[in-house]
């Protein structure tokens, strides 16, 4: 199943602006109900402005990988190093994660991170199989 399959059978949404994201769930900027989710993908562009709506940066972000840049520009999300957060479980960053060949292993990354998201929606065990002979 593709991510079009999964807009048009409704699996998968797009929200407008997020709010505040609670315990409970998420606040849209256009509606004041807190919305249950069970997986949240990040798409916020190139300021990412993660800091707007995670409620303690600190926890989810840190610096650690680029010093050299000045704070506002190095902050970027604490995550497994698969696009993944290690903070909360259902909370996704892609494109914050390089592989080895930077961004030549970006196409790579875009389809686990799919596949794992998708495997967190509906419940099963997430083993990738990671192998070239996957994508000749």
């Amino acid at each position: 199943m593709h991510f079009v399959d999964l807009l048009q059978n409704k699996s998968i949404e797009i929200k407008g602006s997020v709010r505040e994201i609670t315990e409970e769930g998420v606040i849209f900027e256009k509606n004041s109900e807190i919305q249950e989710f069970d997986g949240i993908i990040l798409c916020t562009g190139f300021s990412h402005g993660l800091e707007q709506f995670l409620d303690d940066t600190n926890q989810y972000l840190s610096n650690h990988r680029y010093h050299q840049l000045p704070p506002e520009k190095s902050s970027l999300p604490i995550t497994d190093g698969r696009c993944k957060s290690i903070i909360k479980n259902n909370l996704y960053f892609p494109g914050f994660d390089y592989g080895i060949n930077q961004r030549v292993d970006f196409a790579l990354y875009s389809w686990y991170v799919g596949e794992r998201i998708l495997s967190d929606i509906i419940g099963n065990d997430f083993t990738p199989e990671l192998s070239p002979s996957k994508f000749k």
